[in-house]
């Protein structure tokens, strides 16, 4: 998979999920600078990717993801207001990696693993609350050397 794939892959995942989730990808540093944001919003982290070859010289891209999929929260929220916005968000990041496993299951050689889960509260310019769901998708390199 080319990196524009892996985003592709990525969106298409969201979409599939909820219309209302807008979507967007950079560095992190570039999410406060999103004019008029709606909420739900998935931010896919700029992605990095480990290559390696295999045995039979195939090469594999480990595609290191990270989606911060959050909602706007208020700074003197209570406790009982902004879990709930982690329940929710949580339940967004479960709901994708159903998603993706889905859409990838039909590829050869192409697997989820490493996901985790991790919650935030009150981050960011915009005093967001969620979580942060980070998992490594592995699949063949397809650039074509002839």
């Amino acid at each position: 998979m080319k990196r524009r794939e892996v985003k592709a892959f990525i969106e298409s995942g969201i979409k599939a999920l909820s219309e209302t989730a807008a979507f967007n990808t950079g560095k992190l540093d570039e999410f406060n600078r999103q004019p008029d944001k709606r909420y739900p919003f998935c931010w896919l982290d700029s992605i990095g990717v480990k290559s390696e070859l295999t045995v039979n010289y195939m090469p594999v891209d480990d595609w290191e993801i990270s989606i911060y999929i959050v909602k706007q929260d208020a700074l003197g929220s209570a406790p009982e207001e902004y879990e709930e916005i982690i329940d929710q968000c949580d339940e967004l990041a479960q709901q994708l990696i159903y998603q993706l496993n889905n859409q990838i299951s039909g590829y050869k050689l192409a697997m989820l693993k490493g996901i985790t889960r991790t919650p935030f509260v009150k981050k960011l310019a915009d005093c967001t609350t969620g979580v942060n769901l980070t998992l490594t998708l592995t699949a063949p390199d397809t650039t074509n050397n002839c």
